[in-house]
């Protein structure tokens, strides 16, 4: 298996719930597909974490190997309509970004044996067509409350392991949001994350 995510920490953690998961074994990590070294027959699964930035779903599929299967992980609805509009049936597997161990490997081992996993939220989205918003009531283009809570923390100058003691969620589930908000927010740090929060009104300083 290949993990592919820009942000490192995405990747980092992606790694970290499927590395040696009853037989999972992860052989590469990289930040897009291009940088993939992995022969033709080494990896029969691609997990793809996108970061939310238009256009990376589609264009991650576009490259995808002969053969692979993927499994997409998004915060993004956008991310998943244009996917499936311009690459269809590439993508074995959607999964929205707050997605569980369990659930991914859950769809790992579904790809590999040849089937397709919708989850219900991405379902729901990609059925509903263009404007469509998630459960919560946010947009492509809006952090979830779940990242609201988040960036709000990092605000107060929370660690990791702070901001899921206050929020009640792992440090894995924090890892991830923090590497979701950097994406959606085009942020190169948490300090920056949080500046363009305060900016959009999201925060008060």
């Amino acid at each position: 298996m290949v993990v592919v995510a820009r942000n490192p920490t995405i990747r980092a953690e992606l790694r970290s719930m499927l590395d040696g998961s009853c037989g999972i074994r992860v052989v590469e990590e990289a930040g897009n597909v291009d940088e993939v070294r992995v022969q033709a027959g080494e990896a029969e699964v691609f997990v793809v974490a996108t970061g939310g930035k238009p256009g990376d779903a589609a264009a991650v599929l576009g490259r995808r190997r002969a053969g692979v299967g993927v499994v997409l992980v998004a915060d993004s609805a956008a991310e998943f309509r244009g996917a499936t509009r311009t690459q269809p049936q590439v993508a074995r597997a959607y999964l929205a970004g707050e997605t569980t161990a369990e659930d991914l490997t859950a769809a790992v081992r579904a790809v590999v044996r040849g089937f397709v996993v919708v989850d219900a939220e991405v379902a729901a989205v990609l059925d509903a067509g263009p404007g469509a918003r998630w459960a919560d009531g946010t947009s492509a283009e809006e952090l979830t409350p779940r990242e609201l809570d988040v960036v709000r923390a990092m605000a107060l100058g929370l660690p990791n392991k702070g901001i899921a003691k206050r929020l009640g969620i792992s440090e894995h589930t924090v890892k991830f949001h923090v590497g979701a908000i950097l994406g959606k927010l085009e942020a190169g740090s948490r300090t920056e994350a949080v500046m363009v929060a305060a900016r959009n009104g999201w925060l008060a300083l």
